[in-house]
């Protein structure tokens, strides 16, 4: 033993250094969790947190789950973190997820992004980086509730590269405006462009109702994710090119987004395009383009008391 030691610090001090630094910790204790499980959906290796549950990968981006025995699972994605900071993940106790809750005789009841006095729809792309979060809050007189669905609906469009996920995600306790990192479903809903382009009505529905996922008070974001046709590709910048006097906006993505022989140029507007109307409504939808940008709230106009939001809808059953 005393002859292996030096070996395996030697192979620690050639590793790799990891561009994607977290702590995992108990979303309600944060305490930090010890043996979690990570899987780099990367390349689908294999690792686990210490014993003050950190952990680390390497690349531009980092793509992974995690599972812990009595934790709700967490699929992620996060980009490299600039040297010395860490992430912070917290995992749910499944016990919050899928406590036993009765809600028979009940009744199915629509939350919806768009209020009263919608007007006409229009589309906009969601190219990769690019995230839309509407947050749902049940009435008093809703809970307890059990979340059913999701519904999304998209713009008609060309619809031919890239890809979008769908998550649920806690806001943040210190401010509701603020989607959290934790997702509640295990598995994020992801879907390509032709599966899209092919949904009848441009509707798409998720199932939840085997989750068995309670809607809280303080409620929580449906999330739409814009992600590369390419995994591992992450958005580096938009522009507009000129070819034979037209103009036309064009996304730039990157395997590497600091190495320009990686860099990949595509139509904006072959991206899926997610439907967005306005209406009366005190709904918020709030947007970033990259997952180190802040979070913006879509202001309405001021010329207008209407409220321009992604049209998403939640699907529940409440007492």
């Amino acid at each position: 033993m005393l002859l292996a030691l030096p070996f395996l610090l030697l192979l620690s001090c050639l590793a790799p250094a990891n561009d994607y630094q977290a702590v995992i910790v108990n979303a309600t204790t944060s305490r930090p969790l010890a043996g979690v499980s990570i899987v780099d959906l990367q390349n689908q290796a294999g690792s686990v947190t210490d014993a003050q549950g950190r952990f680390g990968l390497a690349g531009p981006v980092a793509h992974f789950r995690l599972h812990s025995l009595g934790f709700a699972d967490l699929e992620a994605t996060r980009a490299a973190l600039l040297p010395g900071q860490v992430d912070t993940l917290r995992l749910l106790p499944d016990a919050i997820l899928l406590a036993e809750v009765s809600v028979r005789p009940a009744k199915p009841v629509e939350l919806s992004s768009i209020g009263t006095k919608a007007g006409k729809p229009h589309g906009s792309v969601i190219v990769p980086g690019a995230q839309y979060g509407i947050l749902f809050q049940p009435a008093a007189n809703m809970l307890p509730a059990v979340v059913q669905q999701i519904n999304v609906r998209f713009h008609p469009g060309h619809c031919a590269i890239g890809r979008v996920r769908v998550r649920l995600v806690a806001p943040e306790r210190h401010s509701l405006m603020t989607p959290s990192a934790h997702d509640l479903v295990p598995i994020a809903a992801t879907y390509t462009a032709a599966e899209l382009a092919a949904l009848p009505n441009h509707l798409l529905t998720i199932d939840l109702s085997a989750y068995n996922i309670r809607l809280p008070a303080t409620g929580f974001y449906v999330l739409l994710e814009g992600l590369a046709t390419v995994a591992g590709e992450t958005y580096v910048t938009d522009k507009l090119v000129s070819s034979k006097g037209t103009l036309t906006a064009v996304v730039v993505t990157a395997s590497d987004p600091t190495n320009p022989a990686t860099f990949r140029e595509t139509p904006a507007f072959d991206y899926p395009a997610v439907s967005w109307t306005s209406s009366l409504t005190e709904v918020e939808t709030v947007t970033r383009l990259g997952a180190n940008k802040s979070w913006t709230i879509k202001h309405q106009e001021r010329s207008s008391p209407k409220t321009d939001n992604v049209d998403i809808s939640l699907s529940i059953l409440a007492e």
